[in-house]
């Protein structure tokens, strides 16, 4: 199998895309909705045809699959600088208005928060970490109440320490 091409395997219900050359894994959703929507797929690409054969659950041999964790691994990704555990209870402000976000990772150009309720990656906002701040920030990305935020200027050093050893509640 080429390391760009997808495999699937299935965990508590939950489809995940995997690859082998160091994407993240993706979840699919529930193995029900997975299927219906490759049937969709299956008869919009081949109008007219039977419909896909089908495999029941039940003809599958689960003492051949091997075993797979909760979650897929995900593979290391580069990135220009560490990113630090963290755990911080901070503030977004938005043009949607504010809300309490607590953040993770983070680094010197960037962060990832919860509770991300309004984030729209591409949108412009401020952070507090903890007292620190407000910092401008770009939403990168979101994935439910998750969102990654890239700085608009990077912290210094000395001051993304200080926030590691004496505000994080790590």
């Amino acid at each position: 199998m080429p390391e760009s091409e997808p495999f699937f395997v299935t965990r508590a219900g939950e489809v995940w895309a995997c690859w082998l050359d160091g994407k993240p894994a993706v979840n699919l959703g529930s193995e029900q909705n997975f299927w219906a929507s490759a049937e969709k797929l299956y008869n919009e690409l081949n109008p007219g045809s039977s419909a896909p054969p089908s495999v029941d659950a039940q003809d599958v041999d689960a003492t051949d699959l091997p075993e797979v964790d909760q979650k897929p691994p995900q593979a290391p990704i580069d990135r220009a600088e560490d990113r630090h555990e963290v755990t911080i209870i901070g503030r977004v402000y938005g043009s949607e208005g504010s809300n309490e976000i607590t953040i993770y990772d983070l680094s010197e150009r960037g962060c990832r928060i919860e509770n991300a309720v309004n984030a729209k990656p591409g949108s412009f906002v401020s952070v507090k970490l903890g007292k620190i701040g407000p910092l401008d920030a770009m939403i990168r990305w979101r994935k439910g109440k998750s969102a990654g935020l890239k700085f608009s200027e990077p912290l210094h050093p000395a001051v993304l320490e200080h926030i590691r050893k004496q505000i994080s509640l790590r």
